[in-house]
C-alpha cells in the first residue's frame, strides 16, 4: 500500500495482467503499488502494479515491469485455478 502499510486482504478477482484486490478504502488511481500473493503450496509471488481504478468493492491494479518468468507463473497459477 501507498506510505509502506502491510495490509493483508483477499483478492476478488485476479487474471496474468491485474487483480481487484478487497478493500474497503480508496487508493489514489495511479498510485505504484507493490503486491504480494501467497499461493497455496507455493512461493510468494511479489509484483509491482499500479491502481487502475477504484470500485465500489475494492481498487483495481495492473501489473507493471513483470519479469516473463513471475508473468508465465501467475498466468499458469490463474489458468489452473480457472480449470483452464
Amino acid at each position: 500500500m501507498p506510505g509502506g502499510r502491510t495490509v493483508n486482504r483477499e483478492t476478488i478477482d485476479v487474471g496474468p495482467h491485474g487483480v481487484k484486490v478487497k478493500l474497503d478504502e480508496s487508493v489514489g488511481a495511479g498510485s505504484r503499488v507493490r503486491l504480494r500473493f501467497q499461493p497455496p503450496d507455493r512461493k510468494p509471488l511479489d509484483v509491482e502494479s499500479i491502481v487502475w481504478r477504484n470500485d465500489s468493492d475494492g481498487p483495481v491494479f495492473v501489473f507493471v515491469n513483470m519479469p516473463d518468468e513471475d508473468f508465465e507463473r501467475l498466468k499458469s497459477l490463474v489458468d489452473e485455478h480457472r480449470g483452464s
